[in-house]
């Protein structure tokens, strides 16, 4: 092997070799000390690499730990300071592959790895062609019929010596753009978190009670909401998710989702004013009579009438819960007939955290 110094002081540059059973046998097997003004200095080592052993390149910057070194072993550039080994080879004749899995077949041009047993062809790793036509050569008549990896070999491997293969499950995309499709696609997920609603509820009263205690109302309401809501979310996720033909799994990366519920419920809660802003704090806990799903949700509001900034949590039986965060505007009518209202909700909000 050959390699190259560059440097304004002494370096130690050696190949050693040692007993991966037995670390503690290590034995150099060449080295120079070469010390350059300017330019590279060019060393050879000539060493035959013995079944059993571990080989590396030791490089060593004597003089001065500190400055930095460059050097060129087989072409390879490195730079670094201070001192670095680098494995060469592990070297041993019972194993018989390499190249992509392959079987050498280091007998037909008498030098390693200069040929591999593919399944159906040998490959001449000298010219990067194979040896004899491609048994599939009917079947791609506008390719080569000695071609490797059809010619693709940055973003796909050669399948056995009939045709190329993905290197990326993705349906051929290359890494390049695979992992564009992955950033764009977590940020997608991120982006999805933020919602619109819009929900009309008609709520009919059974019991309330409301207690006044001085700076705070606490208000216990037994009731049965009816209500119609319509939420629309993007969904980047599900669109940078890649189906057939490498098209998006949806056409429109907007998720939008209406639903009917009617729920009875049981909600206390806790309200005051502090420097013109009301403050409420609910807790409510309510069964979906649909999917018969009991919910407990606890929410903070602060602006006006109900309307504002709200925080609330929600966990369900089935093991689901979600936190939100957002702006709401709430309008309520007068009571009917004294057993109900209607109520428009709106809301912009982040589901901050969501558990499904």
């Amino acid at each position: 092997m050959k390699v190259k110094i560059k440097n304004t002081h002494q370096v130690n540059v050696s190949v050693r070799r040692r007993d991966p059973n037995n670390w503690a046998n290590f034995q150099q097997v060449s080295g120079q000390v070469k010390s350059a003004s300017a330019g590279y200095v060019e060393l050879t080592f000539t060493f035959t690499a013995e079944a059993g052993w571990e080989y590396f390149l030791h490089v060593q910057n004597n003089i001065n730990t500190g400055t930095a070194v460059t050097y060129y072993a087989d072409d390879i550039r490195v730079y670094y300071t201070g001192t670095v080994t680098e494995t060469l080879c592990t070297d041993d004749n019972s194993y018989r592959y390499g190249f992509q899995a392959q079987e050498k077949d280091n007998e037909l041009y008498g030098m390693e790895g200069t040929a591999y047993a593919f399944e159906y062809r040998i490959h001449d790793a000298r010219l990067g062609r194979f040896l004899s036509v491609d048994p599939l050569a009917p079947e791609y008549p506008w390719n080569s019929v000695y071609a490797f990896s059809e010619n693709k070999v940055l973003d796909h491997i050669e399948l056995e010596g009939l045709e190329a293969e993905p290197v990326h499950p993705s349906y051929g995309l290359n890494n390049i753009a695979e992992g564009f499709r992955q950033l764009f696609q977590n940020a997608g997920k991120v982006v999805d978190k933020v919602y619109v609603e819009a929900e009309v509820t008609f709520t009919t009263i059974f019991n309330n009670a409301k207690v006044s205690l001085g700076l705070m109302t606490v208000e216990e309401k037994t009731t049965i909401e009816t209500t119609n809501k319509a939420s629309v979310r993007t969904d980047f996720a599900t669109y940078f998710t890649l189906g057939p033909n490498n098209q998006p799994a949806t056409n429109i990366p907007l998720k939008v989702t209406t639903e009917t519920t009617v729920k009875p419920s049981t909600e206390v809660t806790i309200s005051g004013r502090y420097r013109g802003v009301d403050l409420s704090v609910s807790n409510s806990t309510s069964a979906n009579v649909n999917n018969r799903t009991i919910t407990n949700t606890t929410e903070f509001v602060a602006g006006v009438k109900g309307s504002g900034l709200f925080l609330s949590n929600e966990t369900t039986t089935k093991g689901t819960s979600k936190t939100d965060v957002g702006l709401k505007v709430k309008i309520e009518s007068p009571k009917i007939w004294n057993v109900g209202s209607i109520s428009f909700t709106g809301k912009t909000g982040v589901t901050v955290n969501e558990k499904k």
